[in-house]
């Protein structure tokens, strides 16, 4: 499910009243009592890059920059960096065949190649040709083929970017992408599947497999998912 709107007609406002971090005027906002809510907060903390910018991706060179620059920058405003809370939103799809698995994610590395590409500052921390990848994407993304691989921006997007970005192929390889990244001091980690069109079986298998043969791994190392 996703809240979208034009700049300006309050979907800002409404995550922040869900969140009690704003009072209501009227009216009354409930939820079950066993609902937990998580959120990350839009701006990091003292600095002009977004959370959302900066680690919207399972490149452990960009999530190891992304943590360095965001604990300098809390040292730097004399904050301790050790109550740092970080997070990574990771597409992930488990499935047998590496090269079907890479297509499954293809639509959703391309909303995160799009983010990159929107500003100067959402590309920091990229490798030159990542970036250029990002920026080609973000100048031509269709949004009516959101988080579809047979996007017309998808076409810049090669396997080795999706390799790079998203952490897809068979259960063994998908639980050794995520180790490496768990060494990188990340608090939890917000997973993004298969692209919004890969069919109901395909979405069904990656979800049993990531299930049964990765979740487990994570839950092992107290990691929140």
């Amino acid at each position: 499910m996703g809240l979208v709107g034009r700049n300006g007609t309050g979907k800002t406002t409404l995550l922040k009243l869900i969140m009690r971090e704003l009072a209501l005027d009227l009216g009354s906002i409930e939820k079950p009592t066993t609902w937990r809510i998580g959120a990350v907060a839009q701006e990091a903390p003292s600095s002009d890059i977004s959370l959302l910018d900066t680690v919207l991706a399972a490149d452990p060179e960009r999530i190891a920059w992304a943590v360095g620059h965001t604990r300098q920058t809390r040292e730097k405003a004399g904050l301790d960096p050790s109550t740092l809370k970080l997070g990574a939103f990771l597409n992930v799809v488990v499935h047998p065949d590496i090269a079907r698995a890479r297509e499954m994610s293809r639509g959703t590395v391309g909303v995160i190649a799009h983010f990159s590409g929107m500003s100067r500052d959402s590309a920091a921390g990229m490798r030159p040709d990542d970036r250029a990848v990002a920026q080609k994407v973000g100048e031509t993304y269709d949004m009516s083929r959101h988080t579809r691989a047979d996007a017309g921006h998808a076409q810049f997007i090669d396997d080795a970017f999706v390799d790079r970005f998203a952490i897809a192929g068979p259960p063994a390889h998908c639980v050794k992408r995520f180790e490496a990244l768990l060494k990188l001091g990340l608090d939890h980690l917000i997973i993004v599947g298969p692209g919004g069109d890969v069919g109901p079986s395909d979405q069904m298998q990656h979800l049993g497999l990531f299930a049964r043969e990765v979740l487990p791994v994570l839950k092992s190392a107290r990691q929140s998912v």
